[in-house]
């Protein structure tokens, strides 16, 4: 690998910890407005990467897929929280699952606006050869990191935020079945999709709030 790919493998790698450990805590910090501690108590509800960041998931599987120019996928420790804390158990896990992705869009949106803004204001701390010029490629990484993060997880497969928001609109006796023979394969099937170039639409989506949050930012700044 060339020091550029280098470079840019690592930005994205920031970029994604970074976007993974908002996800998480957002997480931790819906369940606990709805009433459930356990996220708290278990150090949980936190923007420190340490704190949900994965062996595998999050250091040693997105880097390896850098390397050998695979999918970028990671992944952070999920969150716990107790459902018999919650006041309408079904409905609250799922706006604490999707409290996850639409953090990511938030999060997303906010670092387009401020590359907008730095663009308006041409801000010296971050201009070509300063020591936060780098900074500013991870911003703009995460824009994108973030809407792809979003969209993945909102794919109905266990252990993916979309199989607890699906459960909340699928009959009970439909997500019995469901969580019985998806659930122990969720994973695998997950990345069988991804090597085999089948959640490519993830990539179509992402460009479209990109360019969606780019005219927005734009608007609100220019």
């Amino acid at each position: 690998m060339s020091i550029n790919n280098v470079t840019q493998a690592l930005t994205y790698f920031l970029a994604m910890v970074f976007a993974l450990t908002f996800h998480e805590a957002a997480h931790a910090f819906a369940s606990f407005l709805l009433g459930d501690d356990l996220a708290k108590r278990e150090g949980r509800l936190s923007l420190n990467p340490a704190v949900h960041a994965d062996p595998i998931g999050t250091l040693v599987f997105p880097l390896a897929c850098s390397v050998i120019g695979a999918p970028f996928i990671g992944w952070a420790k999920p969150v716990p929280y107790d459902e018999r804390n919650f006041k309408k158990p079904i409905r609250d896990a799922m706006l604490t699952a999707a409290a996850g992705p639409f953090s990511n869009l938030i999060l997303g949106f906010l670092c387009m606006l401020f590359l907008a803004l730095n663009s308006r204001y041409e801000w010296s701390l971050f201009a070509a050869g300063s020591f936060f010029a780098p900074a500013l490629k991870i911003i703009a990484a995460m824009t994108s990191v973030n809407g792809m993060l979003a969209f993945l997880n909102l794919i109905p497969l266990p252990p993916l935020d979309g199989a607890t928001i699906m459960r909340a609109f699928v009959s009970r006796d439909f997500w019995d079945r469901y969580e019985t023979t998806i659930g122990p394969y969720g994973f695998i099937i997950f990345l069988m999709l991804a090597f085999a170039g089948l959640l490519n639409w993830i990539g179509t989506f992402t460009m479209v709030y990109v360019n969606f949050i780019r005219v927005l930012a734009e608007q609100l700044v220019f």
